[in-house]
């Protein structure tokens, strides 16, 4: 049980995949990913929230396209051959 709290608790503090592996005395990689990758309601939310916010920026900007742009004439292959 506290091995598992510790393995969520170096995954929502950030630490990268190899080093919980030393930290939790993995021989395999498999074992910590099996644990480490277990994906809490806490990190979910803060997911969703980081999502929201970034999208919340780029609504801030408006449109990237404000007018439609023109469409160029396309020359039909009787024009091509004169």
């Amino acid at each position: 049980m506290f091995r598992h709290t510790y393995a969520s608790m170096l995954y929502e503090a950030g630490v990268d995949i190899k080093s919980a592996q030393r930290f939790l005395g993995h021989a395999d990689i498999e074992m910590t990913l099996a644990v480490y990758t277990h994906l809490t309601k806490f990190k979910e939310d803060e997911a969703i929230s980081s999502l929201n916010e970034h999208l919340e920026k780029m609504a801030a900007f408006g449109p990237i396209i404000t007018e439609e742009q023109p469409k160029q004439k396309t020359k039909k292959r009787d024009d091509l051959e004169r």
